[in-house]
């Protein structure tokens, strides 16, 4: 502790200098020894640093607040003052003044003032009072003399503030600074204890293996090795401060002594110590060792001036590995040891690649005894004797002496043949779903590696329970290992601590984490269990505490950071539940408090939580902030109420904002990427408002101030605002602002009755210009377009890169614009040619993937004479580039050509039947190993629905002007299940319809294959919902992110592509479900708690659908157990009556649905018909059998 005579950090006195705003001096460090005396001194020196510095930034931050209120109050006042000032010269004039004043935003009003001896000032708060003019005049010259001298000294308080800033910075330094000294003046000091301690040792060794050790007390011997190693009484107090504990230490000899005699004698191991972590194995007594060191050292050179510091020397050099190097690959050539180290080659040799076998090779003629290397080996072995092509792989390999001898040293690192044999098991699997089901056939300890081989990042198994099996797994042994618990075959704790400890355990985090973003990133949640349960489990440990805490934490941030939602790893344009990933970290966070000492979060995690916090949805406040916002910009807050005019602005921040303010709070500086978030969430450095965005934002992604205020509007218009005027002076105009602005004038404009707020969505939101702005004023504040902008761009030497060209070629409309983009970004004109010609697979890898995205998006929108080579191509575009391998970017991808597949068939220059097929060839891409997703799966309904509409309109013509030749149309025994081509699936019934056969084929699989993924998307959620158990976030977020189409936009495309294909059946089974879904009792009560309910749970559409094309269709018994069910289950749904239906089929902007409810009416007529033809037939053969 510093002694009394230091000088205090921060002084509480009356005396302390200030400024003349009662500011306090920062205290400038000129001597460090001056307030801290020993490296106990620097934490808490560090941290009031770190305070005072916090402070600084609040009052900063304070004041330029003021500034900026003083600012804008200054020309009111002075505005007011002007309008009193000629008031009084008028008063004494008998004609009235004409004048125009502004009532409201844009709203102005005319009016005549008499001469008058008073004037009405607004005070604000709805409060205005009466002043005679003179005194008017005297109160706004005291307010603006008031308001200019405040703004000085607040403008003079800024530069202080800033001064002082620095000053505590220089002090931070400084302060670490010397810490840093001194922690390398106690490491030499420690260094020379130990050679002192050593050199006494080497001049007496029978003080070590001679007759004393037996004499000599454990306690003593015990307490000798402590000192050997720099364990001293002194200095154990100072291991919560040395950083030396977190790194890896080499293996000790002296501290062995405090054990009994016989420790060094080699023990046999079971199967879980983990060998590879021992780089040396050490066999028979120390006396033997110790004497062999000696004997060597004698042979010192005699012009050596210290031989006793030679022989120190050579004491701490570790023991001589048992394995043999000799025989080790050794080329100049070699590439490092990475490129050969045993994980990378367990993954060349098992994974599928190109040059498995010159990975075999290596593998072969290696002659590590690594354990990977050995199960390599046997595994090559094994396959070597059973294929002829492979003989050649037997020479390589070590031979039988040497062999032996490896696996000698196996055996004694605890692995047994059996063990051999289960771990090669695991290896020899086909694919990665049967190597995880044979790991987890045993609960019993694997080595490391195997588990990290079967987490890699590259790893293919798509089962979700797998999965939640390897994370139950790892909760167990690292469990354990945690608690220095041994395993039940009774392996060193030590060794499995070693294997399964908290820097292995952020590995498998990791890597777990990745393959919960593939499968389903709701099953984070389960990671935040884990990582509770490690971080309680630690507190059991027998470790020294500061070790167990510095642990702790670093699993702690670790998790924070993960859970942080890193997009790179997702799915391209698939939303992210960070619903989740926010009770992932809830989790982490709540386990703090019930710890004896509190976890720190760092600053990387305060910004993954504001990462999070960013993706989320608007809560109420948030959302009546938006309400809020004025349409002028700055979108400053509009007071809705009594009780808005009382909210602080504070009140109105959004959660991210709130916690970076948190992360100021906590000691941690924001940088511009902070900055740039908060603008993005809705405040700028200056605390003005700007429009709050739900984003997704990428750990690796720094955007910068100008382009998060392009991006933080509502419209182009605001944008092309915020891209003219810099946040900051001196600024230059990047490719990032360029992009933010090309994105912002490629996006489409909101609907009018949209129930999205701005910032919800990527749209446009239109907001009403002034009034009174002329013509040419509203042409000169209109952003340009996307060809002015573009040349303006190569204007100020900026090439087209990144995600600026792909904006660019995504949404231009044609191909010679698009090869204007590609050459202008190279200058060349390579990356072009790469795309439109023939290749292979090898050179189109060498194109960025989210260019040609945007390259296949551009070529499916293209119409005319060209469009279905355009479309084809796109297609084998996509099948070169993707190949037969999911990826991130796959549903993208195929969900963009399926989305440009809809489009009318004669647009594409293909036929009906073409179009069906290459959608359901396209579907067959989307539904990989790991299963479809939602928006594929509704973007396939719309397609199909697409299609059959405009077939339905040539049926709906032929009802009217042909009725018999109307039942061989292809959609005809779609909806009549009566009609004679009800088995047509089977053989050809429609004789002389050319064509019709094989659409009716295709529109009758297309149902089937939709209702297919129904089915398989109800299953994976079943799953899913299973395996994360009880542990659930609210209600409503819980079915907002479902991956089932259990929301009601995704309910309602699904039930319309139902009725246009003729599915009734279904449409009645999807309608309760829905039912059995949503009348879950949480569910129901979380609804029923709400003033309005929000849209994903509004089913009034897809009821009024149901009700008004299959409800005719089906038995009147199923449709009144369907009403039924809704009000047993407790829902609020109100079966829409006969006049919301009429209403709902008004409402459509689209006629087909009036036009299939017009062709299915005639469909019941013809059954009508059908009933009336067979009982007169009928009534016919009775009256001729009565008359026989």
């Amino acid at each position: 502790m510093a002694s009394s005579e230091k000088q205090p950090v921060v002084s509480g006195k009356d005396d302390a200098p200030t400024n003349p705003r009662g500011i306090p001096y920062a205290p400038f460090v000129d001597k460090v020894e001056d307030y801290v005396s020993t490296r106990d001194d620097v934490e808490p020196t560090l941290r009031s640093f770190q305070e005072m510095i916090s402070k600084y930034q609040f009052m900063e931050l304070n004041l330029q607040r003021r500034m900026t209120g003083l600012r804008e109050k200054i020309p009111d006042i002075q505005k007011t003052l002007d309008t009193v000032q000629f008031l009084k010269l008028r008063k004494d004039e008998t004609d009235p003044i004409e004048t125009t004043f502004e009532l409201n935003d844009t709203l102005y009003a005319r009016a005549n003032i008499p001469p008058t001896e008073e004037v009405y000032i607004w005070l604000g708060a709805n409060v205005m009072l009466s002043y005679p003019i003179d005194e008017a005049e005297t109160l706004l010259t005291s307010k603006l003399s008031a308001a200019k001298t405040s703004l000085s000294n607040c403008e003079e308080d800024l530069d202080f503030l800033r001064e002082q800033i620095t000053t505590m910075e220089v002090a931070t330094a400084r302060v670490y600074n010397w810490e840093v000294v001194q922690k390398r003046k106690e490491k030499v000091e420690e260094e020379a204890e130990k050679k002192k301690l050593k050199d006494s040792d080497a001049l007496s060794p029978k003080m070590i293996h001679g007759p004393p050790l037996q004499r000599c007390s454990r306690q003593a011997f015990a307490s000798q090795a402590a000192i050997a190693i720099g364990h001293e009484t002194g200095k154990l107090s100072r291991f919560d401060q040395d950083d030396r504990i977190f790194e890896t230490q080499a293996p000790r000899q002296i501290p062995r002594a405090t054990a009994t005699i016989g420790l060094y004698r080699h023990t046999p191991q079971s199967f879980s110590h983990n060998y590879e972590n021992h780089s040396n194995i050490n066999h028979g007594s120390p006396v033997d060792i110790y004497t062999r060191r000696q004997h060597r050292d004698a042979d010192t050179d005699p012009a050596d001036p210290d031989p006793k510091q030679h022989t120190l020397d050579m004491l701490k050099r570790p023991l001589p590995t048992r394995r043999r190097h000799g025989v080790e690959l050794d080329s100049a050539n070699s590439k490092s040891w990475r490129d050969k180290s045993p994980s990378l080659l367990l993954k060349r040799v098992l994974e599928p690649n190109e040059c498995a076998l010159d990975w075999r090779i290596q593998a072969a003629e290696s002659r590590s005894v690594r354990l990977p290397i050995i199960l390599l080996q046997m595994i090559i072995r094994k396959a070597a004797s059973h294929e002829p092509s492979q003989k050649d792989l037997l020479d390589l390999l070590p031979s039988t002496h040497e062999w032996e001898k490896a696996m000698h040293i196996v055996q004694r690192s605890g692995h047994s043949y059996e063990d051999l044999a289960y771990y090669m098991y695991i290896l020899e699997g086909k694919t990665d779903d049967v190597r995880c089901g044979r790991f987890l056939e045993r609960d019993s300890y694997k080595p490391p590696f195997i588990l990290h081989f079967l987490l890699r990042p590259s790893s293919k198994f798509t089962k979700l329970e797998t999965l939640s099996s390897l994370i139950d797994y790892c909760g167990s042994w690292f469990s354990k290992a945690a608690r220095n618990e041994p395993d039940r075959s009774g392996a060193h704790a030590k060794a499995l601590s070693r294997a399964l400890g908290s820097e292995n355990f952020n590995l498998v985090m990791s890597l777990l984490a990745c393959h919960c973003t593939r499968l389903d990133a709701r099953h984070m949640i389960k990671l935040g269990d884990l990582a509770v349960r490690y971080i309680e489990t630690m507190a059991e440990s027998s470790l020294p505490e500061e070790e167990i805490y510095q642990a702790q934490c670093a699993v702690f941030n670790h998790g924070l950071r993960l859970f942080g939602s890193d997009h790179l790893t997702s799915p391209i344009r698939r939303s992210s539940p960070n619903s989740f990933f926010w009770e992932a970290q809830r989790i982490l966070l709540a386990v703090s408090s019930r710890l004896k000492r509190q976890l720190l979060v760092d600053a990387d995690g305060f910004r993954a939580i504001r990462n999070v916090l960013a993706g989320m949805s608007k809560n109420q406040v948030e959302m009546h902030s938006s309400v809020r916002h004025a349409p002028t910009w700055p979108p400053y807050l509009r007071p809705g109420d009594g009780m808005d005019e009382e909210m602080d602005p504070e009140d109105s921040w959004s959660r991210s904002v709130r916690a970076g303010v948190l992360m100021q709070e906590a000691g941690f500086a924001k940088n511009e990427h902070d900055d740039a978030v908060d603008i993005l969430q809705g405040m700028s450095p200056d605390g003005t408002p700007t429009i709050q965005q739900r984003v997704s934002l990428a750990r690796r992604r720094k955007m910068g101030l100008w382009e998060a205020s392009i991006r933080a509007t509502r419209n182009a218009q605001e944008a092309w605002e915020r891209f003219q005027n810099p946040p900051r002076p001196g600024l230059e105009l990047g490719l990032p602002e360029y992009a933010a602005m090309f994105e912002k004038l490629t996006l489409r404009e909101a609907d009018d009755n949209t129930r999205a707020l701005p910032g919800d969505r990527a749209l446009n939101f239109h907001t009403p210009q002034e009034a009174n702005l002329s013509e040419f004023e509203k042409a000169r504040i209109r952003p340009p377009s996307i060809s002015q902008l573009y040349e303006r761009m190569l204007l100020d030497g900026i090439r087209p890169s990144g995600s600026c060209l792909r904006i660019l070629v995504a949404n231009t409309e044609s191909m010679e614009m698009a090869r204007k983009y590609l050459q202008d970004s190279d200058g060349t004109g390579a990356l072009y040619r790469l795309m439109s010609q023939e290749m292979d697979v090898q050179a189109l890898r060498k194109v960025p993937i989210s260019l040609i995205s945007a390259y296949i998006q551009m070529m499916t929108r293209q119409d005319g004479k060209r469009a279905r080579k355009y479309m084809i191509r796109a297609i084998e575009l996509a099948e070169q580039r993707l190949g037969i391998e999911q990826t991130r970017w796959s549903d993208f991808i195929w969900g963009t050509i399926m989305k440009n597949l809809s489009q009318h068939h004669r647009g594409l220059r293909i036929v009906v039947y073409q179009q069906l097929k290459l959608s359901l060839h396209v579907i067959q891409k989307l539904d990989g190993p790991n299963g479809i997703s939602l928006s594929a799966f509704i973007q396939f309904t719309k397609t199909v629905r697409k299609i059959a509409k405009r077939e339905l309109t040539q049926l709906s013509t032929d009802l009217e002007l042909n009725p018999s030749e109307a039942e061989n149309h292809a959609l005809w025994p779609l909806y009549n299940e009566k009609s004679r081509h009800r088995d047509a699936m089977q053989w050809d019934t429609f004789g002389d319809k050319s064509g019709a056969l094989g659409v009716f084929r295709l529109f009758r699989s297309s149902a089937l294959r939709m209702n297919e993924l129904f089915d398989k998307l109800l299953s994976y959620e079943g799953d899913s919902r299973r395996l994360l158990g009880t542990r659930k976030v609210a209600p409503l977020d819980d079915m907002m992110w479902r991956r089932d189409p259990a929301r009601s936009e995704h309910a309602y495309e699904y039930m319309l592509s139902l009725a246009y294909l003729g599915e009734f059946q279904q449409m009645a089974k999807l309608l309760r479900w829905l039912i059995q879904e949503w009348g879950q009792p949480d569910v129901v009560q979380a609804l029923s708690e709400m003033d309005e309910q929000p849209p994903y749970a509004d089913f009034l559409n897809t009821l009024c659908a149901f009700r008004l094309l299959a409800e005719p269709m089906l038995d009147q018994g199923l449709v009144e157990s369907l009403r039924d069910a809704i009000g047993a289950a407790g829902l609020t749904w109100s079966w829409p009556d006969e006049e919301a239906v009429e209403a709902y089929a008004e409402m459509q902007e689209d006629e087909s649905i009036n036009m299939l409810a017009r062709v299915l009416g005639r469909v019941r007529l013809s059954w009508a018909d059908t009933s009336r033809d067979a009982e007169t037939k009928h009534v016919d053969e009775w009256r001729r059998c009565h008359v026989v």
